[in-house]
Parts: structure tokens; C-alpha cells; sequence
């Protein structure tokens, strides 16, 4: 359907996800195979992994230039970020509903692991009488058609408060996004704590130069572990926010902007 003999540049964006093997790899090789061996490759991502980095070594053109940023130049300084000891797993559910009323700046992100338990939550919060939508992979559940329209209501601010999975942790970019919310704190596929899915995470706030929020829930000795590790690896402080100071979270957000 596309000619590809006089295309001078192929870019991958979010290349660690085009070249990991639980992303899109064999199609993104089997694209670059069919461009011409003068087309220049371009693999951009805000996060690559050893692993991957290794892969893309074999398979861009040489020679290759490498340029990377040292991990205190990734662009988290408009981010504040904090962390909420919610007690327990049931208790991170309390804390959204308490924190819910004070969410009336701008919209947020509330990133859950997994797709039953974004659902689960979506279901709570709805028949808490609050009004919040979903949004994670397609499937029996969830047509492309639907999440279509549900990131187009998002993005359009019909909807301010989206429930979601790291299905969207990329690719979007709602500059009205004040704050976001690690109902879990991210994990990889082998359970240890994913600096780089946070980074793309808290990322979807603070687009375009502004500022933004990025808030974390707690509620055992492993989720503190994790982000504890994350803060490590990002070489960030992650201060702790407490529910006794809600009342101040709108004039926080109206601040960072």
C-alpha cells in the first residue's frame, strides 16, 4: 500500500516499546527490512532499558549515534511529586474517594495496574455517585471504537477524572492535565518496581512547559519498597502528602501554572 523505495527517514517514537519483545518488535523490524538502505533510522523514546538498548544495537544501520540524557536531565523538575500512606489496600480506595472532592482544577489520570482492577475501581467510584471514566486495552470488554471514544472525551474535557492502565502511560498528550495518580505504583511483567513506566506516567501532566502533579499511593511495606527504588533510579525526592491537607490541593494545582 506505501512505496517505501524513496523514503529517506523511518522514526520509531516510543522505540523501547517498538523493540521490546512484549511490544510491537517482529512488526517493527519487518517494517524497517522494506525501507531502502540509504533510510536514515530514528529511534526516540524518554526511557530505554539495557535490554533493549542491546537489541537496537543489532539491528540500526552503522554507524550509529547514540544520544542520551544522564538520568537528573529527564524533564521531571515541573513534577511534584508526593506519596500518601493510605494504611491498606482498602484504604487507597477511602483516600480517592476523600481526595476526589478536592479535584476541581484541570483533570487527572488515575493509572491502575491492571485491567480488572481499573474496572473494579471504575465500578466503586461510580456508584459512589462520582463521575469518572475508564479507559485500558481492547477486547471483549473495550472495543476500539469505545476507548476511541472515551480519549476523545478526555481530551475534548467532557470527562475530567479518567481511570486507566499504562495502555495510556504514552501518546497523549492533554495539556489541561494538573495531576496524576498512581493508584499502584508500576511494576514490570516480573514484579519489580518500573522506573520507566512511571516516568511515562507522571509525564502525561506538565506537557508543553507547564507544571503538574504527580501523587502515589501506598498501603504496605512493598508498594513503599517499590517507590522508594523508583525515587532511587529517577534521582527524584518524593515527599509524603498528607490527608489532613486536601483542603489545600486546589490552590496547589492553580499554582503550578
Amino acid at each position: 500500500m506505501l512505496g517505501t523505495r524513496t523514503l529517506r527517514v523511518l522514526v520509531f517514537d516510543e522505540a523501547d516499546e517498538m523493540m521490546d519483545t512484549q511490544g510491537f518488535r517482529n512488526q517493527s523490524i519487518s517494517i524497517k527490512n522494506s525501507m531502502p538502505a540509504s533510510c536514515q533510522v530514528l529511534l526516540l523514546s524518554a526511557t530505554f532499558t539495557e535490554q533493549v538498548m542491546g537489541f537496537i544495537q543489532k539491528v540500526v544501520p552503522q554507524p550509529y549515534v547514540t544520544l542520551r540524557l544522564k538520568a537528573d536531565e529527564v524533564a521531571l523538575d515541573r513534577i511534584s511529586q508526593f506519596f500518601i500512606n493510605c494504611g491498606s489496600a482498602d484504604g487507597k480506595f477511602q483516600v480517592l474517594r476523600d481526595l476526589y472532592g478536592f479535584l476541581n482544577v484541570g483533570q487527572a489520570i488515575i493509572f491502575v495496574n491492571e485491567r480488572v482492577a481499573a474496572q473494579d475501581l471504575h465500578k466503586k467510584m461510580t456508584a459512589a455517585g462520582f463521575t469518572v471514566s475508564l479507559l485500558h486495552g481492547t477486547g471483549a470488554d473495550m472495543t476500539t471504537k469505545e476507548r476511541d471514544r472515551v480519549i476523545d472525551d478526555f481530551r475534548k474535557g467532557n470527562t475530567r477524572v479518567l481511570i486507566t492502565t499504562n495502555v495510556l502511560s504514552r501518546g497523549i498528550d492533554v495539556l489541561t492535565v494538573t495531576l496524576v495518580i498512581n493508584f499502584d505504583i508500576p511494576l514490570s511483567h516480573g514484579g519489580r518496581p518500573d522506573p520507566q513506566t512511571y516516568i511515562h506516567r507522571v509525564g502525561r501532566t506538565a506537557r508543553f512547559g507547564r507544571f503538574g502533579m504527580a501523587i502515589n499511593f501506598l498501603h504496605d511495606d512493598k508498594s513503599r519498597a517499590a517507590l522508594t527504588e523508583i525515587a532511587k533510579d529517577i534521582q527524584r525526592e518524593i515527599k509524603e502528602f498528607y490527608t489532613k491537607d486536601f483542603e489545600q490541593l486546589p490552590r496547589l494545582l492553580r499554582e503550578l501554572n
